[in-house]
C-alpha cells in the first residue's frame, strides 16, 4: 500500500506448526502455560473446531487440507515483508491490556473456548490420557 502497487495478492503468510506458534506466544509473553496436545478427532469430539473455538489453528487435513498453503510469491516479489511473530505478540497483548473492561470482554467472547469449557474439554483429555504427555505439532 505504501508504494501504491495494486493487483491481487495472497498474503497468508508461511505455514507454522501450531507448537512452534505457541511456544512463541509463551515466550514473547513469559508466560507459564503447559500446552496439552489434542489430535483433531478428539477436539471435534468435544465441540472444539478451528479458528472461531480454537484460534489460528487450522487442521492440514479434510476439509481444510491446503488451506495455509497458498502461494504468496507474487506478493514477496512487489515488497511484502513480515515482523518478528514475537513482536506481533507483545504488541497485541499490549493493546489488548489498554483496552477498558467492557470493550475487553467484547473482543474476548468473539473467539476461543469459554473457561468453563476448556476446563470441560482438558478434564476430558486428563481423562482419556490418564496423566499422559502424548505431543503432536
Amino acid at each position: 500500500m505504501e508504494q501504491r502497487t495494486g493487483g491481487t495478492f495472497n498474503v497468508t503468510g508461511s505455514p507454522m506448526p501450531m507448537r512452534a506458534y505457541l511456544e512463541t506466544c509463551r515466550s514473547a509473553t513469559d508466560a507459564d502455560a503447559v500446552f496439552r496436545w489434542a489430535d483433531t478427532a478428539f477436539l471435534a469430539e468435544h465441540g472444539v473446531g478451528p479458528w472461531v473455538q480454537m484460534p489460528c489453528w487450522i487442521p492440514a487435513e479434510g476439509e481444510y487440507a491446503g488451506f495455509g498453503s497458498r502461494s504468496i510469491a507474487k506478493a514477496i516479489a512487489a515488497g511484502l515483508a513480515f515482523r518478528p511473530l514475537a513482536d506481533t505478540v507483545r504488541d497485541t497483548l499490549a493493546w489488548y491490556d489498554g483496552l477498558d473492561e467492557e470493550r475487553r470482554a467484547q473482543v474476548t467472547q468473539r473467539a476461543g473456548l469459554p473457561p468453563e469449557k476448556e476446563t470441560e474439554v482438558l478434564a476430558a483429555w486428563h481423562a482419556a490420557h490418564d496423566g499422559e504427555t502424548a505431543a503432536i505439532s
